[in-house]
This record gives C-alpha cells, structure tokens and sequence, in this order.
C-alpha cells in the first residue's frame, strides 16, 4: 500500500512537470505579447483638387512603427458620394503619405489602422473636413509676334500652368486661321509643340487660339496669338540736316512694310559712319504704320560728309537694309549769346550761394542752446499726470455730469491715442475691502468712459502690452476736470533708455550729455573706464586699489547671482554688458516688453551706483 501511493505521488509530479514544460515552450513559440496603445496622426491639405494626406503612425513609447498598413476614406458630405479609398504603409520611419485627386466639394475623411494582434492596437481618426476646388489654369502661347513667309515653317509651343507648376496630360483645342489641330496631350512639363507651315496659310496674318473647356480639375481658358507673316519685305530711310535756332543735327525717317501695309512694333537700327568708319548706332520703334523716326544732335558726329543707314533683322536671322544715305553737316557749335547767358546764370548762382551760406551761419551762431528734455523715472510712470483737454477737442458723445469720467488714453512718447488696453477703477467697499469696476478695453481711438459712480475715493488703472502700468486717485463727485481728460502711459523702453542715460551721465561727469551722442556699447566703454579711475585716483594705494578692483568685479559679478540666489558668477564689465545688452534689447528692438522688465534695470543700476558710492568713499 505505501508503495501505491508514493508512485501515485510520482506520477503527479512528472505530470505537473510536463505541463509546466509544455506551457513554456508554447509561450516561447508564439511570443505572446500585451498588444500596446498606438498614436494615428495626418496633416490634410487641400490645392485646387489635389488632397495631400501626411501622417505618423507611433507606438506608446513614440517610435515609428514600419510596415503597417493604414487605410484612408474619403467621402462628400453633402450627397454621401461613394468613399475614395486608398491602402498605404507605413515606411520605416512610421510615417505614410499620399496625394488624392478629389472632385471640386467638401469632404469628411477618416484613417484607419486595424491594429497587429497581440502587438499594436487598432486605432481610427476622423480628418479635418477638406474642401476641394476647380485650379485655375494658366494657357500661354510663346510664338514669334513677325515671321517671314519665305522660310515656310516656324515653331509653336503651349504651356499649361497651375499655381506655377506644370499641368501634364491635358487635351487642349488649338485653332489656326480657324483651323482645328489635331495636337496630342501636354508633356511631363506641361508644354505642346507644333510646326506652323506659313506657306499653307492664307493672308498676311496667323490667328492662334488655344482653349481648354474645363473638367473637374481645373477651370476653363482661352488664350489668342496673332503672328504677322512677311511678304516681300521693304525697308526705307530718308535724313536730312536741321539747322534750327534751338534744335540743330540730323533727323531720320522711314518705313518697314510688305506688300499687306507698315509692319508694327519693331525695332530699327541707324547707322552713323563716317570716314569708313562708324561712329554709332541708334535705334527707333515703327508705330502702327510701320514708320519710324528719330533726331540726331549734331554732337554726335564732326563736320563734313556723313553716311546714315538704316536696318532690322528679320525672322531666321536675315538682314533687311535701306539704301545708305549720304549727307553734308556742319557743326554750327554755340554762338556768343549762350555763352554769355551760361556766363551770367554762374554768376548769380554763385552770388545766392554766398548769401545763402552767410545766412546759415549767422543762424548757426546765433541758435539757442537746446533745452534738455526731462527724463521718465519708473516713479513717475507709475503715477503720471493728466492733462485736461480744452472744451472744443471734447466729443459730443461724452457723458455729462461730476458722477461720470471720460478720457482717452495716451502714448507719451509718440504723442498719439493708444490702439489697445485696458482701463480699470478700484474702489472701497463698507467694510473696507478694495472692490474692482470690471476693466473696460479702449476704443480705437483710445477711449474709455465710466459712470455713474457713487460718491467716494477711487483708483484709475490703465494697462497696455509694453507700457508702464499707471494709477491715478480721484474722487466723485468731481468739479468738471475729470470729464474727459488724456491718461498717458510711457512705454517701456523709454523708462529703461532714461535709467541707463541718468547712470551715463552720473558717473561720466565729464562728458555729460553721452547718450544720444554716443552708442549704449560706447558709453559702456567709457562707463568702465570712469570706473578703473575712481579705483586708481591715489598712487600709494595702488596695489590696495588693484586688488580692491579685483573684489569690486568679483562683488559686482555676484550681482545677479544674489538675485537669483544661485547661478554663476559674473564679472563687472558682465554687470555693465548686462545693463547695455538690455537697453538695446529693450529700446532699439521693435518688440513690446513688459513692465517687469524696468525692476531689472532699476536693480542693475543700483548696485553699480552702491559699488561705485564704496569704493570712492575708501
């Protein structure tokens, strides 16, 4: 009996065993995994009928998964038209792209990924509506505007644009003199050519119209050519010497035409020469007679005979010339009576520069000195003045009465209404909480207004993107000053330009006035100069003077570092950078700063003044 049951135990073993053996290999064979989440994005972009889908297909962790398969659909959304359909995969890097011809409509499109078991899970978004419209085509027609009959054949050419790129395998009509081609499809560049037989073409004119009737791509065109065929052409010229009072040299005319008229807008050589040899070339334009002309002056060639020849090249290169024409000249030259006017107009030139030039110096000398302009502190930017309006500059659509206030706010520095803000009033309660009027955006003018107010103490707030914040106290009822009134506010970078210009001017005593002389890089120059001599003003101390320099940068460099409470360290002249880095950062940019911007320059200033104040009290 014990020996039953301890095989029974065996046996139960070996089966436990085996089952834990077989379940192992099995997970090993099919490598079971969680499936993970997976991300589907696309970027839809719409030109013309030209749909562009561009997307992404990542893992949890962000990796591009390679080889999938993604389908997109697109269907109308107003007469439910069969979905457009199409199967991509996904590269190497996860990403999938795919450009869909789509009729002219609105269309809701979805992307669909069905997921790998056990690996990636499926995942479907729907795309951004796109709507899709008829491009406009652009037909031109490149062809000679004048060919000659006699070399039987000129070349043609059509090209076929869309928003500047070629449009291939498009059908279009080409008519000649009425004439339908039977021409094939626009090449890969959107151009068709074909020979235009001048010899098999009735009159002196060749009309070419190439149209397009318009599909589900692109919107109809239609373009029209005229090309002027030559027959027997002929060139004339004539000259003739002008010996005017006010207009003397050669004036030369002619005609181009054939057998048809005067032929148009083309251009015409003359040719001086004389001696054998030629002098210059000019050129004319026919109008639409066929004629041209133009005037020689006589500076332009010497006494004696002279030889004028006219020509134009025609089409294939040939050269069509007038018979030359042969002339007497003379050089008549400036008699006395202009070159004594030429004498006496210097004359009074130079009298009126003597006097203008005497007038501006005396000017000079006498001009005041310029008055100062008085800078902005950060103080008086926080709490400005107003400034009352006289009666005619007030709207009629202000409010009257002591109980309402109007105004407008006002750019300091430029002088003009501000486009943009934002006004508040802060007033106090019975228990003696401040309570906030809800802020009121100005006008396009700049404009605010409020009211009625009950009787009480008040606080006006005005705030603007790159403006210093202001405030201003007043009280209801109030005796008429506060019904419309201008509230300045003064930009930023003006409050910083005053900081850094005052701190120039303190420490460079002797050149006061640098700034706006001088670059904010220049006066830093100078700034740490006036600095190493407030250091080296006694000799005997000069090793204690050179090592206090050392600790005074050392101290100056820890400047921001103690603002911020860790960082590394700066040097002096770093300090000073600093302070100039931010004033032409703040000032000559075109960028809007907040305020909170002037407590940086308000703390760089000041530990330069407390350093500078030590050292020149040791």
């Amino acid at each position: 009996m014990p020996t039953t049951r301890a095989t029974t135990t065996w046996s139960w073993l070996a089966l436990a065993l085996a089952l834990t053996v077989g379940w192992s290999g099995r997970a090993d064979g099919h490598d079971i995994r969680v499936g993970t989440r997976t991300d589907l994005t696309a970027n839809v972009r719409a030109a013309g009928t030209l749909v562009t889908v561009d997307g992404f297909l990542r893992d949890n962790l962000g990796q591009g998964i390679e080889g999938e398969a993604i389908k997109i659909d697109f269907a109308k959304a107003v007469d439910a038209t069969g979905p457009i359909a199409r199967d991509l995969r996904t590269d190497r890097t996860g990403r999938f792209y795919v450009t869909l011809t789509l009729p002219p409509g609105r269309y809701d499109g979805t992307i669909r990924y069905s997921g790998r078991e056990f690996y990636y899970a499926p995942v479907e978004r729907r795309l951004d509506p796109v709507t899709t419209r008829r491009g406009e085509l652009e037909l031109t027609i490149r062809a000679p505007a004048l060919a000659l009959r006699a070399n039987e054949r000129v070349r043609v050419a059509v090209a076929a644009t869309s928003a500047a790129q070629p449009v291939p395998g498009l059908q279009l009509s080409v008519y000649v003199s009425g004439s339908l081609l039977k021409l094939p499809r626009t090449e890969e560049d959107g151009t068709v050519i074909f020979p235009l037989e001048l010899s098999e073409l009735p009159g002196s004119t060749a009309q070419i119209v190439v149209q397009f009737d318009g599909d589900e791509r692109f919107e109809a065109d239609r373009k029209v050519e005229v090309v002027r065929i030559l027959d027997a052409p002929t060139l004339s010229s004539d000259a003739r010497a002008i010996r005017a009072r006010l207009q003397r040299g050669v004036a030369v005319s002619g005609v181009l035409g054939d057998r048809a008229g005067g032929v148009t807008a083309q251009e015409i050589d003359v040719i001086l020469s004389q001696g054998g040899e030629e002098l210059e070339r000019f050129r004319a334009r026919t109008d639409e007679e066929g004629k041209y002309g133009l005037f020689i002056s006589e500076d332009r060639y010497e006494a004696g005979e002279l030889t004028v020849q006219s020509q134009v090249v025609l089409p294939g290169g040939s050269l069509l010339e007038a018979t030359p024409l042969t002339l007497e000249v003379e050089k008549t030259g400036l008699t006395g009576l202009p070159w004594l006017l030429v004498s006496l107009l210097g004359v009074f030139g130079a009298v009126l520069g003597v006097n203008a030039l005497r007038d501006w110096w005396g000017a000079r000398e006498e001009r005041p000195e310029k008055a100062k302009k008085p800078r902005v502190s950060p103080q008086r930017a926080r709490r400005p003045s107003i400034v009352a309006v006289e009666r005619a500059e007030i709207p009629s659509e202000v409010p009257e009465g002591a109980t309402r206030i109007a105004g407008v706010l006002w750019d300091r520095q430029r002088r003009e209404p501000l486009r943009e803000g934002e006004v508040a009033i802060l007033t106090t309660q019975e228990e003696g909480q401040p309570a906030v009027i809800p802020a009121t955006p100005i006008d396009a003018d700049g404009a605010f207004s409020f009211g009625p107010l009950s009787p009480g103490a008040y606080v006006l707030r005005a705030t603007a993107r790159g403006f210093v914040s202001a405030s201003y106290r007043f009280t209801i009822p109030h005796s008429g000053e506060l019904r419309y009134f201008r509230f300045p506010l003064t930009p930023v970078r003006v409050v910083v330009r005053d900081l850094y210009a005052e701190l120039s001017d303190e420490l460079l005593e002797a050149d006061e006035g640098a700034w706006g002389r001088l670059t904010p890089r220049e006066v830093s120059e100078r700034l740490l100069e006036a600095v190493e001599s407030i250091l080296s003003e006694e000799e005997e101390r000069e090793e204690v003077v050179q090592e206090g320099l050392k600790a005074f940068r050392a101290l100056l460099g820890r400047v921001l570092d103690a603002e911020r409470g860790d960082g590394p360290a700066l040097s002096s002249d770093e300090v000073v950078k600093a302070f100039v880095t931010l004033t032409e950062e703040v000032y000559y940019s075109q960028r809007l700063h907040d305020e909170e911007i002037i407590t940086v320059a308000e703390r760089l200033a000041s530990r330069v003044r407390e350093h500078v104040e030590e050292w020149r009290g040791r």
